[in-house]
């Protein structure tokens, strides 16, 4: 069974386009295509699913993000997995505090398709690429 990438969607910079057409502007090599395997299984799997659009450092081992709430549920206190823009595990955390909307009005969980904003803290080590996250997923344990 072939599977058809170009309908993974991908956030840039709060506009949506297709994954396919975020990866077309880059040199087809191996590492691309392995890129994409990795970011279609991130879509594919079961549980939250959301897209970071801006990661700022709020002191050492905090941080806030804004992001988009794509599917699923996160709450405060839950443990979270942060990917790359290669779909490659960057980082992972827990969150402190969510802000729904706009108005940005506090909550205790995520709003499926909102945006919104959460404070979270960060634990080390974390990669390189880490403030340049894109997806963020709750951690679960892999079978």
């Amino acid at each position: 069974m072939e599977t058809n990438y170009d309908k993974v969607e991908q956030s840039n910079g709060g506009k949506s386009m297709r994954f396919f057409e975020y990866l077309k502007k880059q040199e087809p090599s191996k590492e691309n295509e392995e890129a994409r395997k990795r970011i279609y299984k991130l879509h594919q799997l079961e549980g939250s699913l959301t897209y970071i659009e801006r990661m700022e450092i709020i002191e050492e081992g905090k941080g806030s993000m804004e992001v988009e709430f794509v599917r699923g549920e996160l709450s405060e206190g839950m443990t979270l997995c942060f990917y790359d823009n290669q779909g490659k595990k960057s980082g992972r955390g827990e969150i402190l505090e969510i802000y729904i909307g706009k108005g940005e009005d506090k909550g205790r969980f995520s709003e499926q398709g909102n945006k919104g904003k959460i404070i979270f803290e960060y634990w080390q080590p974390v990669t390189d690429r880490f403030w340049n996250s894109q997806y963020l997923k709750e951690f679960t344990l892999e079978k």
